[in-house]
């Protein structure tokens, strides 16, 4: 419906007569993916800092990226869950 009907349709209105109406469609209701959630608003992560050396770091980074499935959290997450599970770390 354009400006020029609406205007149109309340002088009519006003002057006693039946106007006419389009019939308006509306859309059908837009069904969202869902997305997946994250690990900041997932209950089940909790969010920690640790410190390692530099060095480490820049090539856990380098071999991640050729890793796009994995990111870090999930690494370190994996290797704390393996230590849990077997009990023991070598020492320098």
């Amino acid at each position: 419906m354009n400006k020029n009907n609406r205007f149109k349709e309340l002088g009519e209105a006003l002057q006693g007569e039946e106007p006419l109406r389009e019939t308006e469609v509306s859309p059908p209701p837009v069904q969202r993916r869902t997305r997946q959630q994250g690990k900041r608003s997932n209950p089940n992560y909790e969010q920690v800092g640790v410190y390692i050396e530099r060095d480490i770091h820049l090539e856990i980074k380098k071999r991640l990226i050729t890793e796009p499935e994995h990111d870090f959290s999930d690494l370190v997450n994996e290797l704390l869950g393996r230590w849990l599970q077997y009990g023991s770390i070598n020492k320098k």
